[in-house]
């Protein structure tokens, strides 16, 4: 799981977890779809498991908390 506010770094972890593909290789399962696709980097497939999501999800909510254990404030991350 990574979080992240900076939208360039959200776009290339984006890319290279879907093994470095271009996002238009998923239209060609679409009525005008193309089998054509760019691969852009070298990436890999990295899926989550539904569990490991979940228990991400709960942990993220715990932050704050983990944080402030730890002596830091979330604003210092």
């Amino acid at each position: 799981m990574l979080t992240t506010q900076d939208p360039e770094l959200a776009r290339r972890v984006r890319l290279l977890s879907l093994h470095g593909i271009s996002r238009d290789a998923w239209k060609r399962y679409g009525p005008d779809g193309s089998w054509r696709y760019d691969i852009l980097d070298a990436g890999f497939k990295y899926n989550m498991t539904d569990l490991s999501a979940a228990l991400g999800i709960h942990q993220l909510e715990k932050l704050p908390r983990f944080l402030k254990r730890r002596g830091r404030t979330s604003e210092a991350v």
